[in-house]
C-alpha cells in the first residue's frame, strides 16, 4: 500500500509539473502567428538560440520585398510569452545546475547516458578503451559544423561502437554545447581531425 501510495504522488508531482509547462498554454488558434512558430515555441522548446527567427526579421523582409504573410506576425496574446521553458533541459554529465528553489524528485534531468560499457573508475584507461568491441564504421563529420549536432552524433557512435569519428576541428570537445549532448561519449570514442578542405 506504501508503495502504491508513494508512486501515485510522485505521479501527481510530474502531472502538475507537465501541466505548467507552455504546451497546456499554448492555443493553435489564439497563438497562430510567426512569432510562435519560429520564435517562442523553439524557445520554451530549448532549442539553441541559432534556430530562433525573431518576428522583427519577418517584419525587414516584407518591407525589403514587398511581402504580405497569411498569417500575423506578432502573437496577440502573452500568455506563451510568460509561460516557463521546458523541463527537458540537458546538462553536461557530472555537473549541476544551481537554482534559487529548492528541486525536487522529479525536478532531475529527464534524457541520462546509455553506458553499453563496463563501469569503470577511470575514463581514461587505455586498456578498457582498446577491449571496447567496434564495428568497422568510420563516420565522417568534417563538413558538420553545428556543436549540437556533433555531440548527437558523438553520442550515436558511441552507442553504436563505430570505429573513428573524423571532426573538422577536434576543439569542438572543449565547446559546452558539444559536452551537453555528448554527454562524456567523447571519451571512448576516437576522434582525429581532418579539415575539410583536405583532400
Amino acid at each position: 500500500m506504501f508503495s502504491f501510495v508513494y508512486v501515485s504522488s510522485r505521479i501527481a508531482r510530474y502531472i502538475t509539473r507537465l501541466q505548467s509547462l507552455f504546451l497546456y498554454q499554448f492555443d493553435p488558434i489564439r497563438d497562430y502567428s510567426l512569432e510562435t512558430i519560429f520564435y517562442l515555441l523553439p524557445k520554451l522548446s530549448l532549442i539553441a538560440e541559432d534556430e530562433y527567427l525573431v518576428s522583427d526579421w519577418f517584419i525587414q523582409i516584407s518591407q525589403q520585398f514587398h511581402l504580405t504573410f497569411p498569417i500575423s506576425v506578432h502573437n496577440i496574446s502573452i500568455i506563451l510569452q510568460s509561460c516557463p521553458a521546458g523541463i527537458w533541459k540537458l546538462t553536461a554529465a557530472g555537473k549541476t545546475e544551481t537554482t534559487d528553489t529548492p528541486k525536487d524528485e522529479g525536478s532531475a534531468t529527464i534524457q541520462h547516458k546509455a553506458n553499453p560499457y563496463p563501469v569503470v573508475e577511470a575514463t581514461d584507461d587505455m586498456e578498457i578503451r582498446r577491449s571496447i568491441k567496434r564495428t568497422q564504421l568510420i563516420v565522417v563529420a568534417s563538413l558538420i559544423d553545428k556543436q549540437t549536432n556533433l555531440g548527437g552524433l558523438c553520442r550515436t557512435g558511441e552507442i553504436f561502437g563505430v570505429k573513428e569519428l573524423v571532426l573538422a576541428s577536434i576543439r569542438v570537445l572543449e565547446d559546452q554545447q558539444f559536452l551537453n549532448l555528448s554527454m562524456t561519449a567523447h571519451k571512448w570514442l576516437n576522434i582525429k581531425q581532418v579539415n575539410a578542405d583536405k583532400k
